[in-house]
């Protein structure tokens, strides 16, 4: 088990106090969305810690921070960082009083922005490497030149900075006029670009970094990556497996599911009659799978102009409606293949079962301690394609 420390810190990440005398907490990861956090606190018997909980439910405000530190072995490193979003008081089961407060990991962030421009612009409509193209949309939503302008107030947050463009994801054709960035559901303009990507073979990795770290302030980055969001350990002397049959990788679940497929695409563009522009897309392999293997769908796009942007409408559906194979399962913590030091959140790791091999991500991560001060950790694999 690894160690924790958290701290209480304002909204530009500037440190006011250690939460020390937590009830209890949860602290959540999730690949390309936010996590979560939340805690709990009872009025203390000392007069010293008396004096923290009625600063903390006194003072405590939107967008304060709790940073989440953890040590295995080596120095001190940060979990991640929290907005405060909600808190408020309650009645305990044995009738005292309880402050919860919680929110949102520094990736919320971008559930505040949405693609402020109107569409067919070069803001809305883009072809580009697919990390490149979150980049520019995450960078136009800190800006304030594209129409229509904001009327009050500015767009841009100087504590947060875009990475340089890469140019590792595929090349793809988006239009997402006046979507919001992320949403807490997962959606939005960021995984409208990673999905294709993503069922494309070449998945595109999303998330907000820390870019500058001291205890007065902290300063954020938009990040991307390819192939895995952190560490590729599915070979050499990093390697680590989870087996479901030797009891590493447990409350697994392995589908093949082809009850959704769509394998050739009519994209509907603009016109009526023989007059509407109709493109066609397919994956010619997938059409010939069986006898019966054609598999049809439709996209709609009669307000695309051009044949590109109908083109990339019709293969959304077509990426969407691949057959999925999806792996997902609960990897164990062991000597030797440790939680947070062999392994982490966002990691590429080796995962088998039913005698199939599959190269499979740290998806999600949940850490956190209860009212009896048991520590907790677990995590959840994922492989789909």
């Amino acid at each position: 088990m690894a160690q924790y420390e958290l701290y209480l810190c304002n909204d530009r990440g500037r440190r006011l106090m250690p939460l020390t005398n937590l009830s209890s907490f949860a602290a959540s990861l999730v690949i390309n969305n936010t996590g979560a956090f939340s805690a709990t606190l009872r009025p203390p018997a000392t007069l010293a810690t008396l004096q923290n909980y009625h600063y903390i439910e006194r003072n405590i405000r939107k967008d304060w921070q709790v940073q989440v530190w953890f040590k295995t072995r080596g120095p001190w490193r940060l979990f991640a960082a929290y907005l405060v979003l909600d808190w408020g008081w309650g009645q305990s089961e044995d009738g005292g009083e309880v402050f919860s407060f919680g929110g949102y990991d520094i990736n919320h962030l971008l559930t505040r922005r949405v693609v402020a421009a109107y569409a067919g612009s070069t803001h809305t409509f883009m072809t580009d490497y697919a990390d490149d193209m979150m980049k520019a949309v995450v960078t136009d939503s800190l800006e304030d030149d594209a129409l229509p302008v904001p009327t009050t107030g500015s767009r841009a947050w100087a504590d947060l900075t875009v990475a340089a463009n890469l140019s590792k994801g595929p090349s793809i054709s988006k239009e997402f006029a006046w979507k919001q960035l992320l949403t807490l559901s997962g959606g939005g303009a960021l995984e409208d670009i990673a999905l294709p990507a993503r069922q494309g073979g070449n998945p595109v990795y999303f998330r907000i970094v820390p870019n500058t770290i001291s205890n007065s302030a902290v300063t954020w980055k938009f990040s991307t990556q390819t192939g895995q969001p952190l560490t590729d350990r599915t070979s050499g002397a990093t390697q680590v497996v989870f087996d479901a049959d030797k009891g590493t990788l447990v409350n697994w679940s392995l589908d093949y599911d082809y009850s959704e497929e769509v394998n050739a695409v009519y994209g509907l563009g603009p016109g009526t009659n023989e007059t509407q522009n109709v493109r066609q897309v397919y994956d010619e392999p997938r059409t010939k799978g069986s006898y019966w293997g054609r598999c049809e769908g439709i996209a709609q796009a009669s307000i695309q102009k051009i044949d590109a942007a109908i083109d990339a409408k019709a293969n959304d559906v077509l990426s969407a409606g691949r057959p999925k194979v999806t792996l997902r399962g609960e990897p164990v913590s062991r000597q030797g293949q440790e939680f947070l030091r062999h392994w982490g959140w966002g990691d590429k790791v080796i995962a088998r079962a039913k005698g199939k091999q599959f190269q499979a991500l740290v998806w999600s991560v949940l850490v956190g301690q209860d009212e009896d001060g048991k520590v907790t950790e677990s995590a959840r694999l994922e492989f789909q394609e």
